[in-house]
C-alpha cells in the first residue's frame, strides 16, 4: 500500500486478505495478532517494524457502506460472458482489495455454475482461496462469526443470479 498507514492498538487491517488486529505499537515495532484464529494461524502474534508498513501491502479493512456497496456493485452484476483468465485472476488476489477479491469470486463463481458445479483442479483453488479471503473481511465488518460472513456472500450471489435469470427470462 502505498503512502502512510497510521496505525493505533486495536486497528484492524488487512494484508493478503487476512484480517490483523494491531495488539500494541512499542520501540517503533508494530504487534500483530490474526482477527480469527485458525489452525493454520494458531494465535500466532507477530511484529514488524513500522517503517516497513508504508510502502507494503497492508490496508485498513473496508467500511460498513463500502462493504454495502461492493455487495451491490460486484456480486450483484450480470454474469461475465466469458472464462477468467486464471493468470488474472491470481494476480488480482495478490492486490489486496475487496473489490478484485469480490470481482475474482463472482467469476469463477459463475463460471462454476455454468460448468454444472464444478471447476478445473487450479481455478477452483483460486476460488477457495479469494472466498477464504474475503469471508474475513466480511466477517470482520460486520462483526460476525466466519461461517455466517460466507453463507452471506453464497447467498447474495445466488439471489442475484436469480435476479439477474429472471429478468433475461422477462427481457
Amino acid at each position: 500500500m502505498s503512502g502512510t498507514l497510521t496505525l493505533t492498538s486495536g486497528d484492524l487491517i488487512v494484508r493478503f486478505g487476512r484480517v490483523l488486529k494491531v495488539i500494541g505499537i512499542k520501540d517503533k515495532k508494530v504487534a500483530f495478532s490474526p482477527r480469527f484464529a485458525s489452525q493454520k494461524t494458531g494465535g500466532l502474534t507477530y511484529s514488524i517494524p513500522l517503517k516497513n508498513i508504508t510502502g507494503s501491502n497492508y490496508r485498513r479493512i473496508v467500511t460498513k457502506d463500502k462493504l454495502k456497496s461492493l455487495f451491490g456493485s460486484i456480486l450483484g452484476k450480470p454474469i461475465p460472458a466469458e472464462e477468467p483468465d486464471t493468470v488474472a485472476v491470481k494476480s488480482s488476489l495478490g492486490g489486496n482489495t475487496l473489490t478484485e477479491t469480490f470481482t475474482v469470486i463472482k467469476a469463477l463463481w459463475s463460471e462454476k455454475k455454468s460448468r454444472s458445479g464444478t471447476l478445473a483442479g487450479g481455478k477452483l483453488s483460486l476460488y477457495q482461496q479469494a472466498l477464504e479471503q474475503a469471508v474475513e473481511e466480511v466477517a470482520a465488518v460486520k462483526g460476525i462469526v466466519l461461517d455466517k460472513a460466507k453463507l452471506l456472500i453464497m447467498e447474495t450471489l445466488k439471489s442475484k443470479q436469480a435476479d439477474y435469470s429472471e429478468a433475461q427470462k422477462q427481457g
